[in-house]
């Protein structure tokens, strides 16, 4: 056996244990074999994740909403908006409560009923006649 290589996770004076059974020391290749420098890798013994962008401990090749803004990365890529910036537009409101995630000059928050907001506004202002009105009855 070569100074460079390991055996069943045996430790090498030069390159340590190797924890994917590769039996090369873990120093001298990454510990999954993804090929991404393990002080990188956010999952290092996980070949088949490597980045978190959400911090959420969950990979993004598993994660269906890598920027934890509530749209699928799918859906984001639909609507032409970043899968991985929760503020595609950068303007301070995540893409699903900005009307306009795409620019960010314009804001105005999105609703699951398009004109829901403004006629909740005029039932309050609505309601709000009839109490007085009827004050004067």
């Amino acid at each position: 056996m070569s100074s460079s290589a390991c055996r069943n996770g045996a430790a090498d004076e030069r390159n340590g244990p190797s924890n994917d059974g590769d039996n090369i020391g873990d120093n001298a290749d990454t510990d999954d074999d993804d090929g991404v420098n393990d002080e990188e890798d956010a999952f290092p013994f996980d070949g088949s994740e490597e980045v978190d962008t959400d911090g959420d401990g969950r990979g993004d090749n598993a994660d269906k909403d890598d920027d934890d803004d509530g749209w699928t990365d799918t859906y984001e890529v639909q609507q032409g908006t970043d899968p991985l910036l929760a503020d595609t537009d950068g303007d301070g409101y995540s893409d699903p409560e900005d009307a306009y995630p795409l620019d960010s000059s314009k804001h105005e928050e999105s609703s699951a009923v398009p004109g829901f907001g403004a006629s909740l506004a005029f039932g309050a202002v609505m309601a709000a006649m009839f109490v007085v009105r009827g004050r004067d009855w």
